[in-house]
């Protein structure tokens, strides 16, 4: 997520994955943490659960993808659902990285 904003996005997007999992929660804190520590204000409608499933990432873009305005960034908590949310957003006719940003960490 630091990443992200040191290349310049400030609409950053959050695919969690299974809430009861100790690495799910710590990941969403990092993601928290790290639009607090460069002062972004957080959008609650940034950050939606998948399960870690390509199908989940493609269901998360399907969301975020609608929003206005929408996430110029988006990280997920794996990679699977990275793929998903770039798949979705090809189908949209989105330009990865030009429109997108997408990271899975996996």
């Amino acid at each position: 997520v630091n990443y992200l904003i040191q290349r310049g996005h400030h609409r950053i997007a959050c695919v969690t994955g299974p809430e009861d999992l100790a690495i799910c929660q710590y990941r969403r804190q990092g993601y928290l943490q790290a639009l607090q520590r460069h002062n972004l204000t957080l959008n609650p409608y940034f950050i939606t659960r998948g399960d870690f499933t390509f199908k989940s990432g493609i269901a998360a873009a399907k969301h975020l993808l609608t929003l206005t305005p929408p996430p110029d960034a988006i990280f997920c908590h794996n990679d699977r659902m990275a793929l998903g949310v770039m798949y979705r957003a090809k189908q949209l006719g989105i330009v990865i990285p030009r429109q997108l940003s997408v990271i899975g960490f996996d």
